[in-house]
C-alpha cells in the first residue's frame, strides 16, 4: 500500500519523527524528512540506507521562515504521490 510512495517528514532527526521515517523507509517509501542539525540528518540516513531504503535528509529551522521556503522549494522540485506527517 505505500510502496512507491514519498513521505515527507518534519522532526526526522531524532525521537519519533526518526521513527516514523524509518518504518516508511521500510515499507518501500521514500522519505524526504527535515531536521536542524547535520549530524542528526547523517543518522538518519545512515540507519535508512543501512536497510536498503531511500531517504533524502534537508536541513530545515522550522522556526525561521527563509529555511521553512528553501526546504518546501527543494520538495517542489520531484512529482510522486506525496503522504504527509509532521511532527515538530
Amino acid at each position: 500500500m505505500l510502496r512507491g510512495k514519498r513521505a515527507v517528514i518534519t522532526g526526522g532527526g531524532t525521537g519519533f519523527g526518526q521513527a516514523l521515517s524509518v518504518w516508511l523507509a521500510r515499507e518501500g517509501v521514500e522519505v524526504d524528512f527535515c531536521a536542524r542539525r547535520a549530524d542528526d540528518i547523517q543518522k538518519t540516513c545512515s540507519i535508512i540506507t543501512a536497510e536498503g531504503g531511500m531517504a533524502k535528509g534537508h536541513l530545515c529551522d522550522l522556526t525561521l521562515p527563509e529555511s521553512l521556503s528553501q526546504f518546501s522549494s527543494q520538495l517542489l522540485t520531484f512529482d510522486k504521490h506525496c503522504i504527509r506527517y509532521q511532527f515538530w
